[in-house]
């Protein structure tokens, strides 16, 4: 999802759309310092907007909705006669100002005056008062300082990139206060939300699209930590939710997770496939694993473009075990071996990309490689055994539950998680060959680290 801020445009907008493009590629060129409220640590981000025009009525109805929301309203002009601003501009931008602080946002707004070379050459001759100053005079009130002016950059003048750039540098600050501001009480929100989860009509599913804004800003703006504590906490809140259904009575919305499995297909660390997921979420027509593959998914792809891999690794072990828990509370109905098979996939994905040789790849190794020795034996693969019919239609069944659209198509003619699953209950020989080598991946990697005796369990 594209969680790109919105900045409302009104007045000339011929004049803006001529402008438009120079300056959404120019705001993320530089980093601006933010500073958060709450005593958070400052941090360097980059700016990224998409303008719209101004919109009372998607104003009134975004509180709820962080994505789409116009943060900071901008006014653009290029009148360069006070007589024809007393005339007709003044009442214009007074009647826009007006309508921001009926809405609420009488704090964030920016007036633009696009000036061409000549005109203010004019003006400094003459030493006269000019627009800017009459809109600063009457309207700006006690912040002058959103009332600014640039040299048109599409007419060929020197101090046209200099003005720019003062205006670039001046937009991206008056837009980090204004989101200050709309982040902080996006988070009020969040947590009136949260509070009312004991409530008989609070759902999970709604409540996590909302708090999931959060994480798709920070994001955006290259603060991938911050955005992973998002999906932290929606994480451990669903954890909890489980846990208490246990030794307590259930929310209503839980029920739709003790659905039985039939689909096991593991997550995908491609985020364009993870958005498939997210529908569901969306429609709250889900299974406990499309949840949980989709919650993981996200945290998965934010620690790659950290690049903590072995966190990765980590973090699926201990998502698997606690997956496989949430199964057995929650008492999912599956099929036999469906589990195994989508611990299998997971942990395939993941090793996939993790290529380093640290405890957590080898525990990780070590755990597919006992649940594809649990398949095989399932499924009569394991030498000496030849697959009964019952054994055979079991394998076939358990294809069934997948879904190979989920998994991107890999080049060099490398196998994706589930093309690799297949292949490796095909045949007994194949089964062989494929457990074979995860076995022998996990106990050299053990070796490696220096866990010997880790290293001889498996090994027998």
């Amino acid at each position: 999802m594209d969680g790109r801020p919105v900045v409302s445009y009104a007045g000339d907008r011929g004049i803006f759309k001529r402008l438009e493009s120079g300056i959404v590629s120019s705001i993320p060129t530089e980093p601006v310092e933010w500073k958060r409220s709450y005593g958070r640590t400052a941090r360097s981000v980059y700016v990224e907007v998409e303008f719209q025009p101004f919109d009372v009525e998607a104003l009134v109805k975004g509180r709820r909705s962080l994505i789409g929301q116009q943060v900071l309203h901008t006014y653009w002009t290029d009148c360069s006669d006070v007589d024809i601003y007393k005339t007709s501009l003044k009442d214009e931008i007074q009647a826009w100002l007006g309508t921001l602080k009926k809405t609420g946002s009488s704090s964030d707004w920016l007036i633009v005056l696009v000036e061409t070379p000549d005109s203010r050459k004019a003006n400094k001759l003459l030493t006269r008062t000019t627009v800017l100053d009459k809109i600063k005079q009457d309207l700006a009130g006690k912040t002058p300082e959103r009332c600014v002016s640039i040299v048109d950059p599409t007419k060929s003048d020197s101090k046209a990139v200099e003005s720019m750039q003062t205006f670039l540098h001046k937009f991206r600050q008056f837009f980090l206060q204004s989101y200050n501001r709309t982040l902080n009480k996006f988070e009020e929100l969040i947590r009136s939300e949260r509070e009312k989860r004991t409530e008989a009509g609070w759902n999970f599913c709604t409540y996590f699209l909302l708090q999931e804004q959060l994480a798709f800003v920070y994001d955006i703006m290259g603060l991938q930590e911050d955005s992973l504590v998002q999906y932290d906490e929606l994480d451990a809140l669903f954890t909890q939710f489980v846990l208490n259904s246990s030794v307590g009575v259930a929310p209503n919305w839980l029920s739709a997770f003790h659905t039985q499995l039939l689909d096991w297909t593991g997550f995908s660390l491609d985020r364009n496939i993870n958005n498939r997921l997210r529908s569901k979420i969306e429609r709250c027509d889900l299974s406990l694993l499309d949840l949980r593959n989709y919650l993981f998914s996200r945290q998965g792809s934010l620690l790659l473009q950290m690049k903590k891999e072995d966190e990765l690794a980590k973090r699926c072990l201990a998502f698997l075990y606690n997956t496989l828990q949430e199964i057995r509370i929650l008492e999912v109905e599956c099929a036999e071996g469906s589990r195994e098979v989508w611990v299998a996939l997971c942990a395939l994905e993941v090793l996939r990309l993790v290529k380093g040789t640290s405890l957590h790849t080898a525990a990780l190794w070590s755990f597919l490689r006992e649940k594809v020795l649990s398949l095989g034996k399932l499924c009569g693969l394991t030498p000496g055994n030849t697959p009964s019919s019952a054994q055979l239609h079991l394998v076939v069944s358990l294809f069934g539950g997948l879904r190979e659209d989920m998994y991107l198509k890999l080049e060099n003619n490398q196998k994706n998680p589930a093309e690799r699953l297949k292949e490796t209950l095909s045949s007994g020989s194949s089964f062989e060959k494929n457990y074979l080598e995860m076995a022998e991946i996990a106990i050299s990697t053990y070796k490696h680290i220096g866990r010997i005796r880790s290293a001889r369990l498996i090994g027998g």
